[in-house]
């Protein structure tokens, strides 16, 4: 009998200690997950791992004209800059263009997301240029940028220069630029996106442009990629050879069986990628100037010499208290290896610094210096 009352009350296992812990970014691909499970009646148990990373993704149209609206469009009896540009099939029959040796710019409201839930990997924005009428001369050249408005700020693209055929262009911003933390479904409905048009060689024109938001949604199908059986108490692990791929968000949950009684454990989510950023840990305010440069390792004599100013700010930004600055969505897509070429094979660093109006780095609170290096290498 007394067995019988044991059995008829048995207490459900506990899950909890998972690594990384919910939230957390930086992680690196394919880590080790770590789960802790406890049974108080002794029971032995087994352990199943599952997972829900499939990626989904929403494309995002211009559905209103936005803050700036600078650029001609064709033909004019269109009413609205956006309407050149927001067709679900591009149409190159109409579009805003622009034509002149200083910047001229459009950024559209787009359509607000519906039914999507999950945590946002990126925000893409895709725009379909082409320079027609394209002429060689002096002082003559033409750029384009992709631009998006969030939190009342502008942030832009690396230039491009459009070819003389339409293609499609992009960049990607994996954070959102102005919090430094990862896109919310909010900022995705305040979000403006746009173009903007420098240069005189060649007419400049986009005929489309949109907004594809990637994310993982945790409420669709759950996968088991691993099993620990005829556990005791005690802390278990798997590879989660999946997460093999850097700049997303992971999800991965447990379910714990100890003969009579199952439990789920919560959802755990991480995301991928080393971040580098600026963290205000402090009480107060701080305002400085970002820098960050390519550096190139001269061997002959030692010394690191700058090959590419990327981010040279000459208007302060502020870094509030307890809240903290990407790098990676001020830096990622300005350089690429490509524009390294004449400096040939090597060592190489990005070199970033906060610094004050003179150039000086500013001083932490214990007494270093706000920079940072990361070293790597290049073979052509």
């Amino acid at each position: 009998m007394v067995r019988n009352n044991k059995l008829s009350n048995n207490i459900a296992p506990v899950v909890s200690g998972p690594v990384p812990t919910d939230g957390s970014t930086g992680v690196s691909t394919k880590p080790v997950l770590n789960i802790t499970v406890a049974d108080s009646d002794g029971n032995l148990m087994n352990l199943t791992w599952y997972t829900n990373s499939t990626p989904s993704s929403s494309t995002l149209r211009p559905n209103a004209n936005g803050s700036a609206t600078q650029l001609d469009r064709y033909p004019s009896n269109l009413s609205a800059n956006y309407k050149c540009l927001d067709e679900v099939s591009f149409n190159d029959t109409d579009y805003v263009k622009w034509n002149g040796t200083y910047w001229k710019n459009d950024t559209y409201a787009i359509q607000n997301h519906t039914s999507e839930t999950g945590m946002i990997n990126n925000v893409n924005v895709v725009a379909r240029c082409a320079r027609i009428d394209s002429w060689k001369g002096a002082n003559m050249s033409s750029f384009a940028k992709i631009i998006i408005k969030s939190g009342g700020s502008c942030y832009d693209s690396k230039l491009f220069t459009p070819s003389v055929n339409y293609s499609n262009y992009s960049y990607t911003w994996t954070f959102n630029p102005a919090t430094g933390n990862a896109w919310t479904w909010s900022d995705i409905d305040n979000l403006e996106t746009g173009i903007g048009f420098l240069g005189n060689q060649g007419i400049s024109r986009c005929s489309q442009l949109y907004v594809e938001v990637n994310y993982t949604d945790p409420s669709s199908s759950w996968v088991a990629f691993g099993t620990n059986s005829s556990i005791n108490n005690g802390t278990y692990h798997q590879t989660f050879t999946n997460g093999s791929v850097n700049g997303r968000w992971w999800f991965w949950k447990v379910y714990v069986h100890d003969g009579r009684t199952g439990v789920y454990s919560d959802i755990f989510k991480f995301y991928t990628g080393c971040e580098s950023k600026i963290e205000n840990t402090g009480s107060t305010n701080i305002n400085g100037y970002l820098l960050t440069q390519v550096q190139w390792y001269n061997s002959s004599n030692s010394t690191w010499e700058g090959v590419d100013d990327t981010v040279n700010e000459t208007t302060p930004r502020i870094i509030n208290s307890s809240e903290q600055l990407g790098l990676d969505t001020v830096f990622n897509g300005l350089v690429d290896t490509s524009d390294l070429s004449d400096y040939g094979n090597g060592t190489y660093r990005i070199y970033a610094a906060f610094r004050d109006p003179d150039g000086n780095v500013l001083i932490c609170d214990d007494e270093t210096e706000l920079e940072a290096t990361y070293e790597f290498t290049i073979t052509y």
